[in-house]
């Protein structure tokens, strides 16, 4: 399966945390879908919880 760079959160400032999971947001008005990473706060050893909403173009 091939596989691309969607965003960089590095390179837009933000820090993804450790990402464990994502799943299908709903449809986004423009017909793109919206896609949802998460990650928890490590039992409160590191990290924060956070929740990261993309927004994926279907035209590519």
């Amino acid at each position: 399966m091939s596989k691309r760079l969607l965003f960089d959160f590095t390179a837009n400032g933000i820090d993804p945390q450790c990402a464990e999971g994502m799943t299908w947001g709903p449809e986004l008005p423009g017909g793109g879908r919206s896609l949802i990473l998460f990650s928890d706060n490590n039992f409160g050893q590191a990290g924060k919880t956070a929740f990261h909403l993309l927004a994926v173009d279907n035209a590519r």
